[in-house]
């Protein structure tokens, strides 16, 4: 029998139950932020093997993979907290990793696209915005986080901030999205000013 998952005195079967699934899901999380991180990596280098320039390559895949370090440290550090913030976490984490996996793999192994960098580039600060609001939300779920009543109440005004922050910049890329779609045509009394 499985030591952390046995029956202590003052632990419920439910309890162990759930402590039990919380491993499960964080074992599949571990493994689904590796294979998504390793995944938009081969992705990434898959639709830029025709850039020549090797730095380039090296600047995009440190920027694909920080979303995923900072998963991985988000969730590290999650581990002290309470059960249903480090399932709220983990859900979000596999979310984010299948969700990064599958729109790389749309882009790079879909139809040629002219502009295939744009969302390599804009896809990271998204998962980075969906991470913050994921870690702000899960700091305010698990209740004490500090034994110290003021770094526990500086923590979670410091979690509302990063949260009213990345809703703003999640908004902001969301604009930037919807605005990339759509044409621009600018009127006619226009081209006296700018020579094209």
């Amino acid at each position: 029998m499985n030591p952390e998952t046995s029956a202590k005195p003052g632990r419920s079967a439910e309890a162990v139950e759930e402590h039990g699934f919380l491993c499960r899901l964080g074992a599949a999380t571990r493994i689904v932020v590796i294979a998504g991180a390793v995944g938009s990596l081969g992705l990434m280098l898959w639709a830029g093997r025709g850039n020549g320039s090797r730095v380039l390559l090296l600047l995009f895949a440190i920027w694909v993979l920080s979303p995923f370090l900072a998963i991985a440290v988000a969730n590290a550090v999650a581990k002290c907290w309470s059960l249903p913030a480090r399932a709220f976490l983990q859900c979000v984490t596999l979310v984010c990793s299948l969700g990064a996996l599958a729109i790389y793999g749309h882009i790079a192994l879909g139809p040629p696209r002219q502009q295939t960098a744009f969302a390599f580039v804009v896809l990271p600060p998204a998962l980075w915005a969906i991470m913050a609001i994921a870690v702000s939300l899960a700091a305010l779920l698990s209740g004490t986080l500090f034994k110290n009543r003021v770094a526990n109440w500086m923590f979670k005004g410091f979690a509302v901030m990063v949260l009213s922050g990345a809703l703003g910049v999640a908004v902001l890329l969301a604009a930037l999205w919807l605005e990339h779609r759509t044409g621009l045509t600018l009127p006619p009394w226009f081209a006296r000013f700018v020579r094209l």
